[in-house]
């Protein structure tokens, strides 16, 4: 069984809704857990801590000023080159 730990900074029914988004993944994903953890407050210190005590999250949400230095730091992977092949339209979202 693979465990994917998701973090994110939803409160209340934001984050029952990214419960419900994990929970459609396991059901089309057997042997997949999703575990979505929610940080409210001082989301990105605790992100940083995170990384840096080598117990990162897999999925995680940043913030557009972010971006740049996580990718800087080799922190987060580009996930551009395998678009194609999982049928993801980048149409369907902001080109930023």
């Amino acid at each position: 069984r693979v465990a994917l730990r998701v973090l994110n900074w939803a409160p209340g029914l934001e984050l029952e809704l990214e419960q419900r988004i994990a929970d459609g993944f396991e059901a089309s994903h057997p042997g997949v857990e999703v575990v979505v953890e929610s940080v409210v407050n001082n989301y990105g210190e605790k992100l940083a801590a995170a990384i840096a005590s080598g117990t990162p999250p897999d999925v995680f949400l940043l913030d557009v000023p972010d971006i740049p230095a996580f990718v800087d730091r080799g922190l987060v992977l580009d996930f551009a080159p395998y678009l194609a092949r999982v049928g993801y339209d980048r149409d369907a979202v902001f080109p930023q």
